[in-house]
């Protein structure tokens, strides 16, 4: 007697959609009816000179945020500084800066850098909320632009891609971040004019790279770079140079 062995026909599975990440945002906050919404994001990650900054801003939830928007959608850099003003001065009920200068990133990495200052503005802000307002303590919502939540980190948070386009409070951090770290910026193009940082601010275009091999490395530089590193090794450092022509 024969038979024969049926097989399930393959099918291929389709994926589950995943709701757009706005709609989430909104489902939490349906969820969770915070009072007050903590945005947190950071700027200068990816440069090779200069500061990392994190900015965390707390925002009520209702207050009017129709001038927010993802800082790099700016038109111009005096357009992003009024709205600067606006947030600091009128919508903010906090706001908390923490800055890692080019030594600490390098001895660190970028990664601790940035969860020590995570771990800073939020101690700050609820510190803030505690002492003076007790309900922001134990009624707002923390949220991050990214994947990476805040490690060792006991306040409740939540993180999401592309926050910065979506959540007000994120949107005003973005800002708050992006102009701290260009004002400082320009001011240490001031010291260092070779690089040209009040234009790049710090990060690795074509004219710094070769700035790096005319000028060497100057000590807001991030050695832990290998571009930067590789140009310590081969060019020396900037203040070394400096000090040896002015001698001449």
């Amino acid at each position: 007697m024969s038979w024969r062995k049926h097989r399930q026909p393959w099918r291929r599975m389709r994926p589950r959609k995943r709701k757009p990440l706005d709609t989430r945002y909104k489902e939490l906050l349906r969820q969770h009816n915070p009072k007050y919404i903590i945005g947190i994001d950071e700027v200068g990650w990816g440069a090779i000179a200069g500061p990392i900054v994190v900015s965390a801003v707390m925002l009520h939830v209702d207050c009017d945020s129709s001038v927010l928007k993802d800082s790099k959608k700016f038109g111009s850099s005096k357009a992003r500084e009024k709205v600067y003003d606006v947030i600091v001065k009128d919508i903010a009920a906090y706001v908390s800066v923490e800055t890692v200068d080019a030594a600490m990133i390098a001895y660190l990495g970028p990664g601790q850098a940035i969860q020590n200052a995570l771990r800073s503005v939020v101690t700050d802000v609820m510190s803030y909320g505690t002492e003076y307002n007790n309900a922001v303590a134990t009624d707002c919502l923390i949220v991050l632009d990214g994947n990476h939540g805040i490690k060792e980190c006991s306040e409740r948070h939540f993180c999401f891609p592309k926050a910065d386009t979506f959540v007000p409070a994120v949107s005003a951090a973005s800002i708050v971040a992006k102009v701290r770290r260009d004002n400082i910026m320009r001011g240490l193009s001031d010291q260092y004019p070779e690089y040209e940082w009040f234009k790049n601010k710090g990060y690795g275009t074509a004219q710094h790279i070769r700035s790096l091999r005319e000028f060497g490395v100057s000590q807001e530089h991030r050695t832990n770079i290998a571009v930067v590193a590789n140009s310590l090794s081969k060019y020396g450092k900037y203040e070394d140079r400096r000090s040896y022509e002015e001698g001449s």
